[in-house]
């Protein structure tokens, strides 16, 4: 330990002074220095198990794996780059050794600096490959699985899903309890950590809630380091309950017990939180000075850090008027945002944007930029909100459809009244003169009623068969891509991110500008194959409904497909749906993704009605769109993906109607009993 110490101290003191390109050459010196050092400490002194905490003389593999991925969790912060190369290094010698421990702290450590870096996409798909090397950890009482859950509500959080991230915290402090885990700095997170996410929804009383049980198990633990955090999340609370001052001492508080942490992260959030005081103090060139401070270079902060501080900095100088400056930060944000996935607060600076080109009447790119923000609100918005003239309409549809059938049911009353009048005439009449005659008619139609139930016996019978290899021939095809996006997901998209990473680095290091440039576009090109890679795992197999149901997998796949297709595409859904298998939901998903994507395709439609009907017994689907319309042909005629869905409404024993005019447009209905839903496959 002596002698790593004496490598890494005298870099991490200049660290911050040093040239941009001499830090890169640090890095790399950290790197050849962490290798020799895990040889050596390997064949000098014994090492703990991951799993059991007892001394052994364990394997060299599992000795060095150990102390790369600690080594990567001291330089997350300082040296990001360097920390990503270890944690991969782990993460092999983890995998040819299958050694559990070593794949879930590093795929957890990998994870955590695409969270920082704003990849909340590639994050939660490696946090997913994690998933199951946490549960079978003993490493500290379930240490990574608890880790996982937090992972995945910062994930959550951050995309503004408050629900999910809510039950994966409270799942954290479930497993830390089953775990009966002794761990009080992972308590202290996840207290503070819920903390933080009851202020962004506003909640703080809440937020107060737990940060005071953080803050007395805080002081009485002694732990200095979180109390930083939590201080820093108090200032946010009282913030947002207007008490500024307040606000301004537990962030100075913050500042305070960081000197001795020396935690530069952790230094820039609670600046960040001083500053936003100071702006609603409505003192603006104060806050400015901790905006900076935040931002000082040589600070490795999370993406969604440096946005809030780029665009607070813009909207601060927006206040003092000082538009030029602004305009800078602004821009800030929207050249870092390309890389992220923080969507609400690219809203704001559009609108931002927007109000600074008005007040300086630059009306052209204050339209640009409203009508940018416009763009992005709307194909965020949730779909449940939808217009009351749309929901008279439905509630006419389902009126008229109830309408007609009570109609037929009375006629078939009616049908059924007068036939059994007949027969019971003909009765009398023929009664007592053809007695005999009629007992052999009674017998030979009794006869030919039990051929005919026969027959209709076989033909059902031959109809479960034909659902019953459909439904096959479905479960292998959807096996099959299950297996197909598992590769795709375990495989591919992490080393895609490997490589992408490392380009990065490259880039930094790279001096020529034409060199930068091609680099550049390599990474773009990359960025687009992973995306596109993604895309289709997720097509595959939807993890949305897995984790969220039928109606928010539906809901997102529809926003991913309007994206860039100029295509109006409205998800509108009533009604709770009934509890169902998976492999139901599934056959369902299926069937919207291929009528979505017929009416694409096909129609040239402009405009798209995807509508979710669950009332009393009956679920109903209807996809309506105003395209060129086709000539419907019999149930058996169409193409493939007429053909599939056909299928697939069938092995669910549902009626599936097509109405089409030309030049019109086209809509296609499908009814469901849900008793036949909650049968099992």
């Amino acid at each position: 330990m002596e002698l790593l110490n004496f490598i890494l101290l005298p870099a991490q003191f200049t660290y911050r002074k040093m040239p941009h390109t001499m830090k890169h050459c640090i890095s790399w010196l950290l790197f050849l220095s962490i290798s020799l050092y895990t040889i050596i400490s390997d064949a000098q002194e014994p090492q703990k198990t991951l799993s059991t905490g007892k001394v052994n003389i364990i394997d060299a593999d599992t000795a060095i794996i150990w102390q790369v991925t600690r080594l990567a969790d001291r330089l997350r912060f300082k040296v990001p780059d360097s920390s990503l190369s270890l944690y991969q290094i782990a993460l092999n010698k983890s995998r040819v050794t299958n050694y559990a421990d070593g794949m879930a702290s590093s795929l957890i450590g990998i994870a955590t600096l695409f969270i920082d870096r704003g990849d909340l996409s590639q994050s939660l798909d490696i946090l997913k490959i994690a998933k199951p090397y946490c549960e079978s950890s003993l490493y500290k009482n379930g240490y990574y699985l608890i880790n996982l859950n937090i992972d995945f509500a910062a994930v959550y959080l951050q995309k503004n899903v408050m629900d999910t991230a809510a039950n994966y915290y409270f799942e954290a402090l479930k497993q830390f309890e089953i775990k009966k885990s002794t761990d009080t700095s992972l308590l202290l997170s996840i207290y503070s950590n819920l903390g933080a996410m009851w202020v962004d929804d506003g909640q703080y009383e809440l937020a107060y809630y737990y940060l005071k049980k953080a803050n007395e198990l805080g002081i009485a633990t002694k732990n200095d380091k979180k109390l930083v955090e939590i201080y820093t999340n108090l200032c946010a609370v009282y913030i947002g309950k207007q008490l500024y001052d307040t606000a301004i001492y537990y962030g100075k508080q913050a500042l305070a017990f960081n000197q001795d942490v020396g935690n530069s992260y952790m230094g820039a959030f609670a600046s960040f939180e001083i500053g936003n005081s100071y702006y609603y103090k409505n003192q603006p060139a104060t806050a400015i000075r901790y905006y900076e401070e935040a931002l000082k270079p040589g600070t490795n902060i999370p993406a969604y850090l440096e946005l809030n501080a780029n665009m607070s900095m813009g909207e601060a100088y927006y206040r003092l008027k000082k538009y030029d400056n602004a305009e800078q930060y602004y821009f800030n944000v929207l050249n870092i945002s390309q890389s992220t996935n923080y969507s609400s607060i690219l809203i704001e600076t559009y609108n931002d944007l927007d109000s600074l080109y008005s007040d300086t009447r630059n009306y052209k790119y204050a339209l640009k930029y409203k009508e940018l923000a416009s763009m992005l609100k709307d194909s965020t918005l949730n779909a449940e909100k939808i217009h009351a003239t749309t929901q008279m309409e439905v509630k006419y549809r389902t009126s008229e459809k109830d309408r007609e059938l009570a109609q037929n049911q009375l006629q078939l009353t009616q049908q059924r009244s007068r036939l059994q009048q007949k027969n019971i005439l003909l009765e009398s009449l023929l009664g007592g003169v053809l007695l005999l005659s009629a007992l052999g008619f009674t017998i030979y139609r009794g006869e030919k009623r039990k051929r005919r139930l026969q027959l209709i016996m076989m033909a059902d019978l031959m109809k479960e068969q034909e659902i019953d290899q459909l439904k096959a021939k479905l479960n292998g095809e959807e096996e099959e891509r299950i297996r197909i996006a598992q590769e795709l997901h375990d495989g591919i998209m992490v080393q895609f991110s490997s490589v992408k990473m490392n380009l990065s680095c490259v880039v930094d290091r790279a001096i020529d500008p034409e060199e930068k440039t091609a680099i550049n576009k390599i990474v773009t090109q990359l960025d687009n194959a992973t995306r596109e890679l993604r895309k289709s795992a997720h097509n595959l197999m939807p993890d949305m409904l897995l984790e969220e149901g039928l109606s928010e997998a539906v809901y997102y796949f529809l926003s991913e497909l309007k994206q860039g297709l100029g295509i109006e595409i409205d998800y509108q859904h009533y009604g709770e749906l009934p509890m169902m298998s998976t492999e139901y939901e599934l056959m369902l998903y299926r069937i919207v993704q291929e009528l979505a994507q017929n009416a694409i395709k096909h129609s040239k439609a402009t405009q798209i009605i995807v509508q979710l009907n669950c009332t009393e017994n009956i679920l109903s689907l209807t996809v309506e769109d105003n395209g060129i319309g086709f000539k419907p042909g019999p149930p058996q005629a169409g193409g493939i993906g007429i053909k599939n869905i056909q299928s697939r409404v069938a092995s669910l024993k549902g009626t599936m109607e097509i109405n089409s005019e030309q030049g019109v447009g086209s809509t296609i209905y499908i009814e469901l009993d849900i008793h036949n839903l909650q049968k099992k496959l």
